[in-house]
């Protein structure tokens, strides 16, 4: 049972708070007629502060209706305050989406029970409504659970003000500060229906970006890991989304290459994805996977997803691991600095072990130093082993200055010591092995000495 008191201390408007206190008091004394009244009270007066709220803001629906209400009381004409209040809860629902369907529904209850405790002598004295305490304590937490916590903001407005947000300078790029942001702007508060329908829009948007979209490449981009973030912390709204998503565009015309390709970059990691994928998909995804064009491929993210654990996606894991040798170098360091992923290190890795040759390892490094926080300790280590014995990989100019930045953030990783040393004591091929190659990263390292010759 929900503790009153904190149920009344949840209500976000001043007032209205007073109001509900005062249901509370009712209740606690075991008037549970007046308790239900004034909780319709409580309700009813914070329904017309949202839409003063909305006024306020510049929306001239909400502001027509707050001019209609005050001539109404300023003139005494009952007839229109009491039609304004027999359709309140519609109005609310059907112009402003303040309200659901399910909440209507909800606090229509409400109202009738609020009728049958106002006006007794309506009824017959053997049908006098008397309610229970239970029934009066659902009452008050339906209204603090469908409006009084929340605040003025139609769902309508969210979703708008969500899409506009997500493409801003201003927009979390963290991890940790998205799922924060995320949960308390957009889904700590907001009404179910509006959460549904906001996890349906990043859902969508991470399958199909739409092409007159403004900011696309920043969608592109950021959409994945809102996904994701949503995801960790309310897993629960992604997967109804998803589910909801595909099934109804499997049901109509199927889900197209594009879309194939997108959902698994950016919803791959997702275990729902895999699940509500129908079996009869599953070939047309396969045969995407194998036949698409490398960079579109790339474009969707494909190469960077860490892929759920799932015998679809353990397929599509093969597939992508056997084409991405064919990612040329450029374009596996853009992909590196934008979204970094597992696979993408490990075969950007395995280029400057390779030796391939000097221009890549000097397109390569910089991304791999961008993204040193995801490598892992064979990566440092492959890296240092290349440093040492591949001449093209010593003799770019790329690779003194980006082990360093690497060594300055990862250098104190456990069991690695001996190899960073090793590195650092890689002489200079050109220089007749009197200087060492990497002054730079010896530096970071507190090296101070620059030539064997000072050493010996």
């Amino acid at each position: 049972m929900r503790d009153l008191d904190l149920l009344v201390a949840s209500v976000r408007d001043a007032n209205s708070r007073k109001h509900l206190a005062e249901a509370a008091r009712a209740y606690q004394a075991g008037a549970y007629r007046a308790a239900i009244v004034s909780t319709w009270v409580a309700l009813a007066f914070d329904l017309v502060a949202k839409l003063r709220e909305l006024a306020d803001t510049g929306d001239r629906a909400a502001g027509k209706k707050i001019l209609d209400l005050d001539a109404a009381i300023s003139q005494q004409n009952l007839g229109k305050l009491q039609e304004f209040e027999r359709s309140l809860l519609s109005v609310c629902k059907d112009d402003f989406e303040l309200l659901s369907e399910r909440d209507v529904e909800v606090l229509d209850r409400l109202r009738a029970d609020r009728h049958v405790c106002a006006h007794p002598a309506f009824v017959s004295e053997d049908l006098i409504f008397t309610p229970t305490a239970e029934l009066t304590r659902a009452h008050i937490a339906a209204v603090v659970d469908t409006v009084l916590r929340l605040p003025a903001t139609p769902g309508r407005q969210l979703v708008e003000r969500f899409k506009e947000e997500s493409i801003s300078t201003a927009w979390p790029d963290d991890q940790e500060g998205l799922r924060e942001y995320l949960a308390e702007r957009y889904f700590g508060r907001a009404r179910e229906s509006t959460q549904g329908k906001l996890a349906e829009l990043i859902v969508k948007t991470c399958m199909a970006i739409p092409e007159n979209a403004p900011g696309r490449e920043v969608i592109a981009e950021r959409y994945p890991k809102i996904a994701w973030s949503l995801y960790q912390v309310r897993p629960d709204v992604v997967v109804a989304a998803i589910e909801h998503v595909v099934r109804k565009k499997e049901e109509s015309a199927g889900l197209s290459e594009d879309e194939l390709r997108r959902a698994v970059g950016a919803l791959g990691p997702v275990q729902a994805l895999w699940d509500y994928l129908p079996e009869a998909s599953v070939p047309r995804l396969l045969t995407c996977m194998r036949s698409s064009p490398i960079t579109a491929l790339v474009e969707a993210g494909v190469f960077s997803a860490d892929l759920a654990s799932h015998p679809t996606a353990d397929a599509v894991r093969e597939i992508r691991k056997s084409r991405a040798g064919d990612i040329d170098a450029e374009t596996l360091a853009d992909n590196l600095r934008r979204r970094p992923g597992p696979l993408l290190l490990d075969v950007a890795v395995a280029r400057v072990a390779e030796g391939e040759s000097w221009k890549n390892t000097n397109t390569l490094m910089p991304a791999l130093s961008a993204s040193a926080e995801y490598l892992t300790p064979d990566h440092l280590r492959t890296l240092c082993e290349a440093a040492t014995s591949e001449h093209d990989v010593i003799t770019a100019f790329a690779t003194d200055r980006e082990l360093a930045r690497i060594y300055a953030e990862r250098g104190e990783v456990d069991g690695l010591a001996d190899v960073w040393s090793t590195a650092a004591q890689t002489p200079h091929p050109d220089a007749g092995g009197e200087s060492y190659a990497y002054s730079q990263l010896r530096a970071v390292m507190n090296l101070t000495s620059e030539t064997r010759a000072h050493e010996s």
